[in-house]
């Protein structure tokens, strides 16, 4: 009798174990599982190799910008809201990575390039980060070749320029 029973009770364990790998997790459960990562803080480029390696949403709280190499990681990561203050290289992240998106919390900074060891403008790389926005947007940007100034897009603005880059309400986080 013992035994029945244990077969019994593998034979439900061989089911239910069969049905797991059959099915698997939905993808909402797989993506609730990784998680996001709600960032704040200097752009990071070791944080946002190790989300892209682990497929993290990365969520952008409050951001002042970094460094060149750290907005290009910010770029490969697979998912990426805008959702605050992204100023500096995390403005030009964004225009740059074709998954991100913005919502209606968020508010860009744009400004020249320059040698963070001296400060002195770099214009061809402030021509080369100008080539990589939307038409529509660049003569808003264009003084930034001759201003050292900050231009502000906020994110009623920026629908104007990249509307199909605003995020659903679904994935607006609070």
């Amino acid at each position: 009798m013992f035994m029945r029973l244990g077969s019994r009770v593998t034979a439900i364990i061989a089911l239910l174990i069969g049905s797991l790998v059959l099915c698997g997790p939905s993808t909402s459960q797989a993506q609730a599982k990784k998680g996001s990562l709600q960032y704040r803080g200097e752009l990071n480029g070791d944080v946002f190799d190790e989300a892209s390696r682990n497929d993290r949403e990365v969520v952008i709280k409050s951001s002042r910008g970094g460094s060149g190499a750290s907005a290009l990681a910010l770029t490969r990561v697979k998912a990426v809201v805008i959702d605050g203050e992204c100023l500096s290289a995390c403005a030009w992240a964004f225009v740059n990575s074709p998954t991100a998106c913005f919502t209606n919390r968020a508010s860009f900074g744009f400004h020249a390039s320059s040698d963070p060891g001296t400060g002195r403008r770099m214009p061809a790389a402030t021509a080369y980060w100008l080539d990589t926005v939307r038409p529509a947007l660049r003569p808003v940007l264009t003084s930034l070749g001759s201003s050292a100034s900050v231009i502000y897009v906020n994110a009623r603005q920026m629908k104007q320029y990249y509307g199909d880059r605003a995020c659903d309400a679904s994935s607006q986080t609070n």
